[in-house]
């Protein structure tokens, strides 16, 4: 008779609490929580969508600006990320799938 055993995770809850529970069960976790994380998110767009979306000079120009933010903060984003990878020493492309959410 052979005692399979299947994969468990190692749950620390506080210093005091330490769970394990099957590899099904962590999985559903897992889901659970992405799934109350987008929806979180979802209703934070939502309520921007509803209550702060009015026509006014200040969106006129966030608009305007938004665009050129996003073009000059994305080099210095990966100039940080590689001295950050360079200053703990790892291989950026050994967690480009973590990088990307993968």
């Amino acid at each position: 008779m052979s005692n399979t055993r299947k994969s468990c995770h190692d749950v620390t809850v506080s210093s005091d609490v330490h769970l394990t529970c099957p590899a099904h069960l962590w999985l559903l976790l897992q889901v659970a929580t992405t799934v109350g994380e987008w929806c979180f998110a979802l209703v934070f767009l939502a309520a921007g969508q509803r209550w702060l979306n009015r026509p006014g000079r200040l969106l006129a120009y966030s608009l305007g600006v938004i665009v050129a933010f996003y073009v000059l903060h994305l080099p210095v984003l990966v100039a940080v990320e590689g001295v950050a990878f360079d200053w703990i020493g790892v291989d950026p492309l050994s967690v480009q799938p973590l990088l990307l959410g993968v």
